[in-house]
């Protein structure tokens, strides 16, 4: 085999983050895993990397795996055979891993675990979780989507209440334990103990804050809790660890609950969900930094962290180029169809027709299966949509937008159940 060589410098693998890889077993088709509908997110990334000289599967990889599943799984199946094909293309003995939220985890699972062959150089961590995120408590104990005010990192939100909008429409009539079956990854965010702390209280009757200790809670995460007790192991095996923290955001931290007598909500149903300006918009600040490594902040939310790292990567990476980076001011609308026999969207006049969709830079589909079309659209200025759905024969048609509440005319959600051939006008 002829082995490559790059001026010495290691391999990079890029680990993209929840939502950062799409196809096998995500939804329900055998596609190659890859950026899908989060290009956006990690496209000025590469670019950077490769204008200062790095190639794609060359010496630059990316590790898509499946974030729905067990993050040790994830780290066996898609991170370590991708590490062995990094150090044999390039006959290098280490590589350097650069790691977007939960692509964090699942690289601090293969450092920490028994698998690992000491061939990490450097790990950099971009909103990492490394202390878990109340969000998850949301799905993972009552299944729900929250559509309150989208505000800050939207593209990110617009990615986690579109998709699991998609997996309550499948498991709407079996309850709580073939939803948690199909993404069981998400416990493994629920907050821990250990540098993040109680998170869920009650109020006593004279109005004060009750915690519920995390420990005697009936959905722990001991995932997250194990990795935590032996962060010695990560620091130990790897020389040059870095974690690039967003702040400035409000994010989800503390839950108030009451008592529910319902099979959800087993450590209480929320009341009121509280939040802080101490994170990036997903991740607070005290969960993303570990202690005792070396910590980088930024005031930009959960996505933006990936595009605009690259001037703290530069300097620890030891890179020449640093290309200015330009402020994208999109906007996203995330449409779901199910059950529709045809649709076409026309924007500013613009008529796409479903099988036309291709055609156009600003609009992306993805097919989450044979009776549901997911499409995200991206466009600087939006002054009109319209949206003609006509449904399947005998079926009910089922439709969502989702959108900061400026785009949807003070609304960020729109939920349509349709009989018959429709005209919308969502802006």
């Amino acid at each position: 085999m002829k082995y490559i060589h790059y001026s010495g410098k290691y391999p990079i693998i890029v680990i993209p983050g929840l939502f950062g890889s799409w196809g096998e077993g995500i939804i329900r088709d055998n596609n190659t895993l890859g950026f899908g509908p989060s290009r956006d997110i990690y496209s000025p990334l590469l670019e950077f990397l490769i204008e200062n000289g790095y190639e794609l599967n060359k010496n630059l990889f990316i590790s898509f795996y499946n974030w729905r599943l067990d993050n040790d799984i994830s780290a066996k199946k898609y991170l370590i055979p991708m590490i062995n094909k990094a150090k044999a293309i390039t006959n290098m003995n280490k590589v350097i891993l650069i790691c977007h939220s939960m692509g964090g985890l699942v690289a601090r699972t293969y450092i920490q675990g028994d698998k690992y062959k000491n061939d990490v150089d450097t790990l950099i961590m971009l909103g990492t979780p490394n202390s878990g995120a109340s969000i998850s408590y949301l799905f993972w104990e009552g299944g729900e989507v929250y559509y309150e005010k989208l505000h800050n990192n939207f593209l990110f939100k617009t990615f986690w209440n579109s998709y699991l909008w998609y997996l309550k429409k499948i498991y709407k009539e079996n309850g709580m334990k073939p939803l948690q079956g199909s993404f069981p990854s998400i416990k493994q965010l629920l907050p821990t103990k250990l540098f993040y702390g109680d998170y869920i209280y009650k109020k006593d009757r004279y109005g004060r804050k009750r915690y519920i200790d995390i420990g005697n809670m009936k959905e722990q995460n001991y995932f997250l809790e194990k990795l935590n007790r032996e962060v010695y192991k990560l620091k130990y095996r790897v020389a040059n660890i870095h974690q690039i923290i967003g702040y400035g955001f409000l994010t989800n931290d503390s839950i108030e609950v009451k008592r529910n007598n319902s099979d959800k909500w087993i450590d209480g149903k929320p009341v009121k969900i509280n939040e802080t300006i101490n994170g990036d918009g997903t991740v607070i600040v005290d969960s993303s930094q570990l202690p005792h490594i070396d910590k980088h902040y930024l005031k930009k939310d959960h996505s933006d962290l990936v595009k605009y790292s690259t001037k703290i990567l530069k300097d620890i990476l030891n890179l020449k180029y640093d290309k200015k980076i330009l402020k994208y001011d999109k906007k996203y609308i995330s449409l779901l169809f199910k059950n529709i026999n045809d649709m076409s969207i026309k924007i500013d006049n613009v008529k796409i027709k479903i099988n036309e969709i291709y055609k156009y830079d600003y609009v992306s589909s993805t097919v989450l299966d044979k009776n549901t079309l997911w499409i995200i659209i991206k466009i600087k200025d939006i002054r009109d949509i319209e949206l003609e759905i006509e449904p399947k024969k005998h079926r009910k048609a089922e439709f969502v937008a989702i959108s900061d509440e400026e785009l949807l005319g003070g609304y960020n959600l729109i939920e349509e159940k349709l009989y018959k051939k429709t005209k919308l006008k969502l802006i």
